[in-house]
């Protein structure tokens, strides 16, 4: 799903205009980049987690020269999924409890 699909997805089941279901997905990702640059982090219960992170400095090689080289470590976003969108997911209902078996399995 792209930006203008999950718009009209939100305009259709929040029962908001093209315009307003836009502007209310442009205020979100603006909001959860806001904070998370801030070293903050979002985390909406159910659905996941928007957090910074610092990944550990690396080796790499210059492709033009064979060299060796430092990569400083970067700050990266980072967003695992929450326990009730976990079970979703992997084909299961999110009412049945976490580490529950499929029907299919024994």
């Amino acid at each position: 799903m792209n930006k203008a699909e999950l718009i009209d997805a939100i305009h259709a089941s929040a029962d908001l205009s093209k315009g307003d279901a836009e502007r209310a997905l442009n205020a979100f990702i603006d909001v959860v980049q806001r904070t998370v640059s801030a070293d903050e982090k979002v985390a909406l219960p159910g659905f996941g987690t928007f957090s910074p992170t610092q990944r550990a400095e690396r080796m790499a090689r210059n492709p033009q020269t064979g060299e060796m080289v430092r990569v400083p470590a970067p700050r990266a976003p980072s967003s695992p999924l929450g326990r009730g969108s976990r079970p979703r997911w992997q084909g299961r209902s999110p009412s049945r409890g976490a580490g529950s078996q499929p029907a299919c399995m024994p």
